[in-house]
């Protein structure tokens, strides 16, 4: 048996292949093609590795000890990062869905009085 690092790579290489067969079953049912998806998904790919790897040089000088600066750090990077990821990330199109669905999801909780 492979142990831990057997199922870890078992789950690894099982959500691999949905992440390529999952866009293209929902591409055929929408009449949207898989190239065109692809195309569309470089710049955000890009942007995310871009990310990573500023996460990396700056976690490798940066160090946190306790949990009050980890928070601190995180509210930081949300609202750093986050609006990088939003305004370059995703082209207008994408920015617009996105706050659509954010409103509905808003919108919903509000109807729901929050529960």
């Amino acid at each position: 048996g492979g142990g831990i690092v057997g199922l870890c790579s078992g789950f690894l290489i099982g959500r691999g292949i949905l992440n390529l067969v999952y866009p293209a079953i929902v591409g055929r049912a929408l009449d949207i093609r898989f190239t065109r998806q692809v195309g569309r998904a470089v710049r955000p790919v890009l942007v995310t590795v871009l990310l990573l790897g500023l996460a990396l040089v700056v976690g490798r000088h940066a160090r946190v000890d306790a949990w009050l600066p980890l928070a601190g750090v995180s509210i930081v990077t949300v609202l750093t990062v986050g609006p990088i990821a939003f305004f370059a990330g995703l082209d207008r199109q994408g920015r617009t869905r996105l706050t659509t669905r954010v409103r509905r999801v808003a919108e919903t909780f509000r109807s729901r009085g929050g529960s």
